[in-house]
């Protein structure tokens, strides 16, 4: 399925590139995330990203164990920092919603 996405963005086969990228994103899990981001990275795959980056948010506390993310470390290392700020983000967005929350208690 991959190559059929490949194919279609190289012709530009637009409907075809985002049956791919559905197929794709519906298959996400914790065992092929990462490898799933990088390639949704390369291929301007969108929505495949963001579903890549959610598991990937989800396992933070085991991605660094991980061999997909030591190669992508040596790899594509922008990636991996990619991959950290969204999950900083996540946490500061996290931490602000519940002060608003605090706040508005008292």
């Amino acid at each position: 399925m991959a190559s059929d996405l490949l194919l279609a963005e190289k012709y530009e086969v637009k409907h075809l590139k985002a049956y791919c990228e559905k197929f794709i994103t519906s298959k996400v899990n914790n065992e092929n995330a990462i490898t799933h981001y990088a390639f949704a990275h390369r291929h301007s795959a969108k929505q495949l990203l963001e579903a890549s980056l959610s598991v990937l948010m989800d396992s933070m506390s085991t991605l660094a164990d991980r061999k997909e993310y030591k190669e992508l470390v040596e790899k594509d290392p922008r990636l991996v920092v990619e991959i950290y700020e969204a999950y900083l983000n996540r946490q500061v967005n996290t931490a602000a919603g519940k002060d608003t929350d605090c706040s508005s208690r008292r």
